[in-house]
């Protein structure tokens, strides 16, 4: 069973995620509608259901503690509010990007007319997480190759230290030869990306975002 994202449009993409996250997070309440977006891009993505809600368990770590402050301070409304309006923001954002890289995006926020300089930030932001992901999966790979196991010990802690200390000298190292790169080359601060055509199922998945939005229906929390 192959995977399918409604939105193959990077620009479309960022625009549903923007109103949907707005309206989840900062509506007073829950309804069962902010959840018909959510399934229909589960349904369409069921094949690697384990692998979404295995990020989506991760991202959770730290919810909980939120969520936990709140029912120390017993307001269990709060915790509920959180919990849910948390979740369904993630995993709306897990599943329209699903199996999309960082460029997917810039892209969108090239396309979407922000400006050149917004874009330009967002750019090299993304291509130096991107970096800092890459740098950290060496390094681990490095750490067990060496037999390295994590243990509460003097040791660990040091060789911790290191490898942030060598991701950091690496991103310095790394934006300083991209700057001289971007000189020589006559950099103007403006990249140029080719324009997305977007066709009746982009259209259609946003004004089903926005229907299931306003509707409201369903009341929960």
């Amino acid at each position: 069973m192959k995977t399918f994202n409604p939105c193959q449009n990077a620009a479309i993409s960022l625009l549903c995620f923007v109103i949907y996250s707005f309206f989840v997070a900062l509506g007073g309440k829950i309804y069962l509608s902010y959840f018909l977006p959510v399934l229909a891009l589960l349904a369409l993505n069921f094949a690697d259901f384990k692998e979404i809600f295995k990020k989506l368990a991760i991202l959770n770590i730290f919810v909980f503690f939120m969520i936990l402050s709140a029912l120390i301070a017993q307001n269990s409304h709060f915790a509920l509010l959180v919990f849910f309006r948390a979740n369904l923001i993630m995993l709306f954002a897990i599943l329209i990007f699903w199996k999309r890289d960082e460029y997917f995006l810039a892209r969108g926020v090239r396309n979407l007319g922000l400006g050149d300089k917004i874009s330009s930030i967002f750019y090299f932001c993304v291509k130096f997480i991107a970096f800092l992901r890459a740098e950290l999966e060496r390094q681990k790979t490095v750490l067990l190759v060496r037999g390295f196991r994590a243990k509460s010990s003097i040791f660990s802690y040091k060789t911790y230290a290191n490898c942030v200390a060598l991701l950091i000298l690496g991103a310095l190292g790394r934006a300083e030869n991209l700057q001289n790169a971007l000189i020589t080359r006559g950099f103007s601060g403006k990249f140029f990306f080719a324009k997305e055509k977007f066709g009746a199922l982009e259209i259609g998945f946003l004004f089903f975002v926005l229907i299931c939005l306003f509707a409201r229906f369903g009341e929960m929390i």
